[in-house]
């Protein structure tokens, strides 16, 4: 959808000039205006004011009328919350609000780095870089809690809504358009569809006429799951966390799917097990989130994480080992020794990854490229041990492929040209993190649409406003 640029440079607002036209949104227009007093830049975001002209009341469309009046309110509220907020270290800070006779101006703090999703995909400043992911998600966390202190929940987390300042060491939140103070709400649908939860959709709800709402604190920390994947892996997990979509279907019915499909370790893999538990009562809280990220190692999968992650594992075997040759002399039981099944075991040797080209399309759904993945198996299989949950697995590799199903080949859902992933790798099968019955994800997929495919955030693709 175009939009035509309501000022032109030059133009003045107030103080401020008009210098550039920074984006657009679907409620308003950002610009780069300059204040020559203070020598200072500053982000102008240019609001439609829908005022009741003789023409509107003469207006017989009631529809159009309560969509201006709904507007005027989402104004009024994204004003307050913002003012209510600004001064926190990482939210961006509200200068003053312009009142015009059509318009109404929000003048900002300007990011001249721009936002989130660009630092991801255009500049790659993040996936691998460990303690940077640690250091700024810790930051998001911070403004989040912040908001939800104040009794404010933002309801359209992304990575597109958050600004980076000082070459990616800090970033701060911004647009609080679709912020609430309802801790419960019946905004069905409000957000983006990448981010926000299965029961904002209302997409898993088996009594749909007897909804009462969806709690909005713990729908800002499924978003906040989605946006550390955008750090760690530079991908989306799924198109929406829909019954319908093919890819959330599969991570209902294997909750260490996405360690499969993205390059992400093990100890992220537990944290977003946490986050994307489909009880919303049950979900991690935004303290122990940041716990968890403060003592998680490793982010973003590379050969150095799987080097460790091995070691970790005969670490292990090697204390078991230990117990259990003492428990066998003591018992006179068998002394074998258990290393022995592991002696062969294989490393981990990703493929050579192909980037995505990114299409010339200015949609924004576009912008993303899918590809079908097949894991093929041969026998047999080497033994390898899951550190996680206790056991011995079986994993059959063949050409670089990897499987814990011998014998057969599995076709996957529709997934990202993603780093081979190693079964072995997997964390504990820990069912309950979901907190959903397999068997009421089973009689929905087999009624469902084929499926949407796994959307990935390339390296080189355009930021869409």
């Amino acid at each position: 959808m175009q939009h035509t640029s309501i000022f032109s440079t030059g133009a003045h607002v107030d103080n401020l000039e008009i210098i550039q036209h920074l984006g657009s949104g679907a409620y308003g227009q950002v610009y780069l205006g300059h204040d020559h007093q203070k020598q200072q830049n500053y982000a102008i975001k240019t609001l439609l004011r829908h005022t009741n002209s003789r023409k509107s009341e003469a207006s017989n469309n009631n529809n159009e009328m309560t969509a201006a009046h709904r507007q005027r309110g989402f104004q009024r509220m994204e004003i307050g919350l913002h003012a209510r907020l600004s001064g926190h270290p990482h939210i961006v800070q509200l200068d003053r609000v312009i009142r015009q006779t059509n318009y109404t101006h929000l003048v900002m703090e300007y990011a001249p780095e721009g936002d989130l999703f660009t630092a991801i995909t255009e500049r790659d400043l993040f996936a691998g870089n460990h303690p940077l992911i640690r250091r700024v998600f810790l930051q998001l966390l911070d403004a989040v809690e912040h908001c939800h202190l104040n009794g404010v929940y933002h309801r359209d987390l992304k990575s597109e809504n958050i600004l980076v300042f000082d070459g990616g060491r800090t970033i701060k939140l911004t647009d609080f358009g679709l912020a609430t103070l309802d801790p419960i709400s019946t905004d069905y649908g409000c957000g983006s569809t990448f981010y926000f939860s299965p029961e904002c959709l209302g997409d898993l709800d088996k009594q749909r006429q007897q909804r009462v709402g969806y709690a909005t604190a713990p729908n800002d920390i499924w978003a906040l799951g989605v946006i550390l994947i955008n750090l760690a892996a530079g991908r989306n997990p799924w198109k929406q966390a829909s019954l319908q979509d093919e890819t959330f279907r599969a991570y209902l019915t294997d909750p260490n799917f996405l360690l499969k499909i993205l390059p992400i370790s093990r100890e992220l893999n537990r944290i977003l097990k946490r986050i994307f538990c489909i009880d919303p009562l049950r979900r991690i809280g935004l303290k122990e989130l940041a716990y968890r990220i403060q003592q998680c190692k490793y982010f973003t999968r590379t050969a150095e994480v799987d080097r460790w992650e091995k070691l970790q594992d005969f670490t292990f075997i090697n204390n078991c080992n230990r117990t259990y040759l003492y428990n066998s002399s003591n018992n006179n039981g068998s002394n074998r020794d258990i290393t022995n099944t592991f002696a062969d075991t294989t490393h981990y040797t990703p493929n050579p990854t192909t980037r995505p080209t990114t299409p010339s399309s200015s949609s924004s759904a576009s912008h993303f490229n899918t590809a079908p993945q097949t894991l093929t198996t041969t026998t047999p299989a080497a033994i390898v041990h899951d550190v996680d949950s206790m056991t011995t697995v079986p994993v059959a590799t063949h050409g670089g492929h990897y499987t814990s199903i011998p014998g057969k080949a599995v076709d996957m859902p529709p997934t990202p040209p993603a780093t081979p992933r190693d079964v072995s790798q997997q964390s504990y099968n820990m069912e309950d993190d979901i907190c959903i019955n397999n068997s009421s994800v089973d009689a929905s997929s087999s009624s469902s649409a084929a499926g949407n495919p796994t959307v990935l955030l390339p390296a080189s693709a355009p930021l869409v406003v």
